[in-house]
């Protein structure tokens, strides 16, 4: 959906989905899942993009959920 693209949608869309009719929030409800991924500091930033893409399109794929991803900048020697 080209609306979840962005990310004030997808989360305001995510958190409407869990809401019971009432307004309440439904008892099994998650919202989301963290997962923290280290990506070899030897790939570039394309490739750090083209990597994460392709593991996130799996995920969509094969699981059927929205995907949020925030790439950081490699750590460098000191800091």
């Amino acid at each position: 959906n080209p609306d979840l693209l962005n990310r004030q949608n997808l989360w305001n869309q995510a958190e409407q989905s869990e809401l019971k009719k009432d307004g309440s929030i439904k008892q099994e409800a998650r919202l989301a899942k963290e997962i923290e991924i280290a990506l070899p500091h030897e790939l570039n930033k394309r490739q750090r993009q083209a990597l994460v893409t392709e593991l996130g399109q799996s995920l969509v794929k094969g699981h059927g959920v929205a995907v949020d991803v925030a790439i950081h900048a490699p750590h460098i020697a000191g800091g």
